[in-house]
Formats: structure tokens, C-alpha cells, sequence
């Protein structure tokens, strides 16, 4: 019954594990095989790079591909960011910078941001402004709370991204390629990798764009998106 048991653990494909490649100082890189695809994992060390929110109206677009992002931006790695309605109208709060640029809903979703270098995830409802606030973006929903996976509608099965963060305050950026998972599974995966972690806008929006150590990666999606997360030099 013992060996039965350890080969089903190791058998479940979500506990399949590489090693961290470091691609430059601060950012770590993780592919995992899964199904016929993969799923690749950045772990972000704060101190060391700089993690911005960036806004395509800021570009005269009402929204625009990462790797377009990346380009007007000089950003070494760029992830999609959270959900938006007819006309790439933003949903939820976004902070760049310590400035508003939408307001917060109060519904059941939940907001990363950074406060004086620090990543935090907490509920929509209990997210409070402060001027420590440099960063900060409403998704949904929350996949991981201190290490638990809340109740959660599995949903159909779709291309997947999240923000997170460990216990020693590294930001996790997740993404899957040509893979399909519903937020239970999704939720699953990334509880291995974060204490906290929040879905973002998945499906056609769902895209990365990489190049770092002369390395490009381009996980195109199918729309492009009214903001995104963009890593960059800390100098």
C-alpha cells in the first residue's frame, strides 16, 4: 500500500519539477513539461529588478500585445495583466508608480501590489490605499491563500496566467504553453510554487514575451491586452 501510494504521488503530473535556471540577476526561469505542452515559471527577487504595471492608453492604445509592450517599454520580460470589458476598458484598481490610473472594485477578486518592496496579495474588499503602494493590479480570483487553495469554480479549460509570491517574498510570474487547465487544476500547479497567488486574465489573453541572456520567448495570445506586468533593470 505504501509503494501504491508514493507512485501515485509521483505519477500526478502536476508534481513534475526542473531546476531554476537564473537568466540575469533577479530573475529565475522554470519550464515544466505538462501534457503536450509546458508551463513556465519566473521567480522575480524584488530587490534586485524592478516590477512595473504598464498601460497601453499610456502608449495612445487602447491595448497592445506584450511583446509590443516590451518594445516601447525596454522591459526585459513582459506577462499580461488582469481583465478588461468591451473597448479594452481596464477592470479593477491599477496603481503605477504610487498613481491611480483605475479605480478598485469591491467584488470577489483579490489585488497583488508592492509596498515598500514587499509583495502582497490580499481580498478585493480588504485592500486599503497607502503612499507605500508603488504597484498594484485587481485580478481574479485568488488561487492561493497561505499556502491553501480556496474553493474555487473549476471552470473550462483554458491558457492560464498568475502572479504570486513565496514565503521569502519572491514574486512568481506563471504562464502555461499549449496547455489547457481549469483554475482548479491551474491552482493546484502553482500551489506548489507560491504561499499566495492570484489568477490573471486568461484564455486569448493570456501571453509572455522574454528576452533576457539573448534569450527571446514570445507565448503569443490571441488579443492584445489594456495593461501588463514588465520586469526591468534595477539600477
Amino acid at each position: 500500500m505504501w509503494i501504491l501510494g508514493l507512485f501515485l504521488l509521483i505519477s500526478l503530473p502536476c508534481s513534475l519539477e526542473a531546476a531554476w535556471e537564473t537568466l540575469q540577476k533577479g530573475v529565475d526561469h522554470q519550464v515544466i513539461s505538462y501534457q503536450n505542452g509546458h508551463i513556465h515559471l519566473y521567480r522575480l527577487h524584488l530587490k534586485k529588478i524592478q516590477l512595473d504595471l504598464l498601460d497601453a492608453r499610456q502608449y495612445g492604445m487602447n491595448a497592445m500585445s506584450v511583446r509590443d509592450f516590451a518594445v516601447k517599454s525596454n522591459a526585459l520580460l513582459v506577462i499580461n495583466g488582469g481583465f478588461f470589458q468591451e473597448g479594452f476598458a481596464p477592470l479593477g484598481l491599477m496603481i503605477q508608480k504610487g498613481k491611480q490610473l483605475n479605480p478598485l472594485r469591491r467584488v470577489e477578486w483579490g489585488v497583488f501590489y508592492i509596498e515598500k518592496d514587499l509583495p502582497k496579495i490580499t481580498h478585493s474588499r480588504k485592500f486599503e490605499i497607502n503612499p507605500d503602494i508603488t504597484t498594484a493590479l485587481q485580478s481574479g480570483p485568488r488561487l492561493v491563500i497561505a499556502g491553501t487553495i480556496p474553493s474555487l469554480v473549476p471552470g473550462t479549460r483554458s491558457q492560464r496566467s498568475a502572479i504570486g509570491m513565496t514565503a521569502n517574498n519572491e514574486v512568481i510570474l506563471a504562464i502555461t504553453q499549449n496547455v489547457l487547465l481549469t483554475l482548479s487544476e491551474w491552482a493546484q500547479i502553482i500551489s506548489q510554487h507560491c504561499t499566495y497567488a492570484l489568477n490573471l486574465d486568461g484564455g486569448g489573453s493570456s501571453q509572455l514575451f522574454q528576452q533576457l541572456r539573448g534569450q527571446e520567448l514570445f507565448i503569443a495570445g490571441i488579443t492584445p491586452v489594456p495593461n501588463a506586468f514588465a520586469v526591468f533593470d534595477r539600477y
